[in-house]
């Protein structure tokens, strides 16, 4: 495993600090590695929650996308390959000691990363402000960086120079990363980490946008207020509107912006099938 052999390298070299660049995989990769260096075994000793004891070696994490908010998250999100199912090592310990987010390190980003990035970050937003958990703390940092990226990811998308529609997504991706930290997710993200793992890998950016909506769609009678938030943060006119139909216009809204950025309608282009839904109740 790529965090094993990692880890022993960087004991090997003396090294004190770890420092991650890039997108969500090598950050949750570098904070692994940050704590194996400092806990015994290997990565799949830790995962679940709260295994890490030891605290880890000090870890600057530099995101160089606008989507995952590893970054500020307890988590470290990899693969398992002897299964093919993806897995996590969570806990305050995971956490990175600093975090610099410059958008300029996105400008470059191709827009296709830049969408999937960027509706991996709608997803932590939506799916953390709709939740159960969500308190007053993480229901106003998602719901602004529901707004943000609203406003600014199709002009991210269409030009990748633009730094201002760059520093908003980067703003949004981190924010969305720190509201989610206490209330965890949904069922977008629950369905998106064994489609990530199988051999087809598709991108989890891709996964989300397409099942996002859905899920959307499920849970908003459960609490339509949620979603009718939503929909205006999204910057659809609601207002007279009953209620129900105000917050399944957040659907639409969501759909309709990963039809402006390229995102595909389905999942059939990266050989998903209808019989992988057995094949995901075969393997519990």
């Amino acid at each position: 495993m790529l965090i094993d052999e990692t880890t022993a390298e960087l004991k090997k070299s003396g090294c004190d600090v770890v420092v991650g660049i890039g997108g969500g995989s090598s950050l949750d990769t570098a904070k692994a590695v940050a704590a194996l260096a400092a806990n015994p075994g290997s990565a799949l000793d830790y995962v679940g929650l709260h295994k890490v004891r030891n605290r880890p070696l000090p870890t600057v994490a530099i995101p160089t996308t606008a989507g995952t908010g590893s970054e500020v998250t307890l988590w470290s999100v990899f693969t398992d390959e002897t299964r093919a199912v993806k897995v996590a090592i969570g806990g305050v310990m995971v956490y990175p000691s600093t975090a610099i987010c410059d958008p300029e390190l996105t400008l470059g980003l191709p827009p296709a990363l830049t969408a999937a990035t960027g509706m991996d970050a709608l997803a932590h937003a939506v799916e953390c402000f709709t939740n159960n958990a969500c308190q007053p703390v993480s229901s106003a940092l998602a719901i602004r960086a529901v707004e943000l990226i609203g406003a600014n990811l199709r002009s991210a998308v269409l030009n990748g120079r633009n730094i201002e529609a760059r520093y908003a997504m980067m703003l949004a991706s981190t924010m969305a990363g720190i509201a989610m930290n206490p209330t965890r997710l949904g069922l977008a993200h629950a369905l998106a980490m064994p489609l990530g793992s199988w051999d087809m890998r598709v991108p989890h950016g891709v996964v989300l946008a397409v099942l996002l909506p859905f899920v959307m769609e499920f849970n908003c009678v459960a609490e339509p207020g949620r979603f009718v938030d939503v929909a205006r943060a999204l910057g659809v006119a609601v207002d007279g509107l009953p209620v129900m139909e105000a917050a399944r216009r957040s659907v639409e809204a969501v759909r309709e912006l990963s039809r402006d950025i390229g995102i595909p309608e389905g999942l059939s282009g990266f050989g998903v099938r209808e019989d992988h839904v057995g094949r995901s109740w075969k393997r519990r």
